[in-house]
């Protein structure tokens, strides 16, 4: 085994937002960083961490099915609802026939999902960003 990175790149407006994660020899995460950047000249104002209470509320989306042999990609509409409950975030996601529930543990910036065989944790960042990890 080897060890291996990724990097995820986001762009609004006169800001980039980039994030890379290693991983060790295990396919453990070893390092997270995250970069923050702005086009020269730009004012250089600072934007706070993603919160929980941003999360909350009813969210509306679009869920695209791409496909390897290039057959038409199926497009089904989103609904995310995203609840607290005392120290537990509550979600419903509903995508065409499916229909996910799931909570999470809240741990100050990390929100802990530990139901199921892959446990995950979401990880609340500065700039309003956040990151999806095992």
């Amino acid at each position: 085994m080897a060890e291996f990175g990724t990097e995820f790149g986001f762009i609004h407006g006169d800001r980039r937002l980039r994030l890379v994660g290693l991983f060790d020899k295990d396919n453990h995460l070893a390092s997270i960083t995250l970069i923050r950047e702005r086009l020269r000249g730009q004012p250089a104002r600072e934007q706070p961490p993603l919160t929980i209470q941003q999360l909350l509320g009813t969210w509306q989306g679009e869920a695209t099915t791409l496909y390897p042999d290039w057959r038409t990609p199926d497009t089904y509409a989103t609904t995310l609802t995203v609840t607290e409950q005392g120290d537990r975030l509550c979600q419903q996601l509903t995508a065409g026939q499916l229909d996910l529930v799931s909570t999470a543990q809240i741990d100050g910036s990390r929100l802990l999902f530990d139901q199921g065989r892959f446990p995950i944790q979401i990880l609340l960042l500065a700039a309003g960003a956040s990151v999806n990890l095992p």
